[in-house]
């Protein structure tokens, strides 16, 4: 049996060790789940993967059958990343914040996707925003540092 400071340790001993060793990354992976289903997995917010230091993001909203609304921020090393959406009288709207030196891939849920404005033009238009492809149920586009405002029909739900 293991000893330590000359007194014989226990198996109940061992067993409360052992949960207390566990408790801390079971502590983490249950605040990371709820990170992910709270606001901010709603509102999108994601790190592109193999990406580092959110230089690369992307903003994938996460419509649900009831939500009508989601917002979140955050503060990475670059500067701070915001995305909040909401749906109102049929229409999809979709305010990003990228910080500098960043980009970022957002994808824009709905019904038509030929037909999403960016501060009310079509997003061919402005400077700093790429249309890589329609898919269905929603548009991606890639944009660079700024503040974006996508409007569009809302999705089907």
């Amino acid at each position: 049996t293991p000893e330590y400071l000359g007194k014989k340790i226990e198996s109940h001993e061992m067993k409360l060790i052992s949960i207390a060793i566990l408790v801390t990354p079971i502590v983490v992976l249950t605040g990371t789940a709820v990170a992910v289903l709270a606001e901010a997995g709603l509102a999108g917010i994601a790190q592109e993967r193999g990406g580092a230091g959110f230089r690369r993001i992307v903003i994938r909203p996460r419509v649900g059958p009831t939500l009508t609304r989601a917002e979140a921020s955050y503060r990475a090393v670059s500067g701070t990343i915001e995305s909040s959406w909401a749906i109102a009288d049929g229409v999809f709207t979709l305010r990003v914040t990228i910080p500098v030196g960043a980009r970022a891939t957002v994808y824009v849920p709905t019904a038509r996707p030929a037909d999403v404005l960016e501060s009310g033009r079509p997003v061919a238009e402005p400077e700093g925003v790429q249309v890589l492809k329609p898919e269905p149920g929603g548009a991606v586009l890639l944009v660079g540092s700024g503040t974006y405002s996508f409007t569009a029909s809302a999705p089907d739900r």
